[in-house]
Formats: structure tokens, C-alpha cells, sequence
């Protein structure tokens, strides 16, 4: 049993009585397998008065499903102590309890795919050493728990996050416009300004090899990073060259995809019109990927 003072707010200072149940369930939900160092008393006691009428702990359904997610936890659990290891005793420190707390939400996420196990073992690490802990922000924990395994690739493997990456728009228009003479020169013919356009797709963007999907569904990871902010999309500045399209347009042209839309077009008796574009990384996005990558 343990009794605490606590101060809420209209009623002053109030003493609450903590059986041992309770005190299990706190340590359970604020101790967490991911957590290599224990949270301070005092830390989990100011924590109290907005936890005592939650539930603490999920109750694990015995489930082939639940089996597996309890793999790929002690797993990835495995993964973070060996890192957890290597840091310096002299640098070591205690995670933010906000941080922590986002790093559990993330969790269930993150366990399903590799890309994004890296960047939450890279971030947590950081998050626990002097030097580096003011950069691991529980923001970017935050993202994490709305990340796909599409997302993780074009971080680590796409390198949208350290340069700029082609990208192309495709639209559906009357009357086309002026045509980009550096991409037809370049041998890639179909790009215009449309004056009145209707777009029919945006950011396709380069499909990487281990992209599950089909290619033309990468721009919903366009969208995702453009909505955490950590990238920029630009179709006026014409700062990528045209031959460093060629792969992406190709990609394009040769694609089911870009074929329907093509016939659609005609159907329709419109223009299929493609504009160039580009994405880069954000100071948020520089920031996210120096302490996640």
C-alpha cells in the first residue's frame, strides 16, 4: 500500500491510497519493455492524478494474432537492448516521460515493418543520450505511429529526405499550353503548361524495388510527408534536370497506369498533359531524418 499527497486543482491537497493491484498496473503501463532504464518515483508520481481512472494495461486476447505481435515484440525488444548497450555510461540519460509515453502508442506500428523499427530504435537511442536527446523530439515519435512501410522507403532508400527527388503531374486539359522544350530534347516528349487543366493524378513518383504496392500508389507517401511537413512539393522551379527524369518518365510511359489514363483521355476527348516537378526536404524533414536515420 502506498499513500500519496497529491495537489488537484478546486480541491487543494488530497491524500490517495495506492494497493498493490495499482501500484502492478502503473508499473506495468509506465515501465515499458522498450524502456531500458526504470522512470524515476518522482516522475511517476506527479504522473498519477492522470492515469488513476484509465486503463493501464490492454488485456492481451489469446489469439494466434496477439502470439505473433508478442514475437515481433520480444524481437524488437532484443534489437533496442543490444544498441542500448553501446551507449557510454557517461552520456546516458532518462527519456522524457511525454516521450516515452509517445514511444508506446508508436509502438504497435512500427513492429510491423523493418524500415520503421530503425527509425524508432534510432530515435529512441537518441532520446536517451546527452548530446543528442534535445534533437529526439516525441513529435517525431508521433509521426511514426502514422507511417507505412511504403514511407520508410522512401526515407531510408529514397533519399527524399537529404535531396531533391523528381517528380511528375499528370492532367487532363483542353488546350495545351506551352511545351517544356528541355524535357523534349531530352527524348521525353508530353510535357506542357496547361492553361485550363484538370488533374488526374499527382506526384508520381520513382518506384523503389522493394515497394510492395503498385508504383502509382507512392504518392500517398508523397502526401503523408508532405502532411507531417517534413517535404516540400514544387512544380515551377525547374531546379532537377531534364535527363534525371528519364528512369521516372519511363517508368511512367511504359506503366498500366499511365496507359488507362491515356485512353481515358482520348475517350474523354481531352489532352493527357505532364508537368515536371520535385520534392526536398523541409527543416523539419532535415531534422527528422538526423535523429531517426
Amino acid at each position: 500500500m502506498l499513500k500519496v499527497k497529491v495537489d488537484i486543482p478546486k480541491h487543494g491537497k488530497v491524500e490517495i491510497e495506492f494497493n498493490d493491484e495499482v501500484m502492478h498496473s502503473l508499473a506495468e503501463a509506465c515501465q515499458s519493455l522498450i524502456q531500458p532504464i526504470a522512470i524515476s518515483w518522482g516522475t511517476l508520481l506527479s504522473f498519477f492524478p492522470e492515469t488513476i481512472n484509465r486503463k493501464l494495461t490492454p488485456k492481451i486476447l489469446e489469439n494466434e494474432a496477439a502470439k505473433l505481435q508478442r514475437d515481433l515484440y520480444k524481437e524488437f525488444r532484443a534489437k533496442v537492448l543490444e544498441t542500448f548497450k553501446t551507449i557510454p555510461a557517461t552520456v546516458l540519460i532518462e527519456p522524457k516521460l511525454s516521450f516515452i509515453l509517445s514511444a508506446q502508442n508508436a509502438l504497435p506500428n512500427v513492429l510491423i515493418n523493418e524500415g520503421l523499427q530503425k527509425m524508432f530504435s534510432t530515435l529512441f537511442i537518441n532520446a536517451m543520450q546527452k548530446d543528442k536527446a534535445v534533437f529526439a523530439s516525441d513529435i517525431f515519435m508521433e509521426m511514426l505511429k502514422t507511417m507505412t512501410h511504403q514511407d520508410a522507403l522512401l526515407i531510408i532508400e529514397g533519399q527524399y529526405l537529404e535531396e531533391p527527388r523528381p517528380l511528375i503531374r499528370i492532367f487532363e486539359c483542353d488546350t495545351l499550353g506551352a511545351e517544356d522544350e528541355e524535357m523534349t530534347a531530352a527524348g521525353m516528349p508530353g510535357f506542357y503548361s496547361a492553361p485550363l487543366k484538370i488533374p488526374v493524378f499527382s506526384h508520381y513518383a520513382l518506384s523503389l524495388p522493394k515497394c510492395l504496392e503498385e508504383e502509382h500508389t507512392i504518392c500517398f507517401s508523397i502526401h503523408n510527408l508532405r502532411r507531417h511537413e517534413l517535404i516540400n512539393v514544387d512544380y515551377y522551379e525547374k531546379i532537377i534536370r531534364a535527363n534525371d527524369y528519364k528512369q521516372l518518365y519511363e517508368q511512367l510511359v511504359n506503366s498500366v497506369f499511365y496507359i488507362e489514363r491515356k485512353q481515358n483521355a482520348q475517350n474523354k476527348g481531352v489532352k493527357l498533359c505532364l508537368t515536371r516537378g520535385y520534392t526536398s526536404p523541409t527543416d523539419l524533414g532535415r531534422s527528422f531524418f538526423n535523429a531517426c536515420c
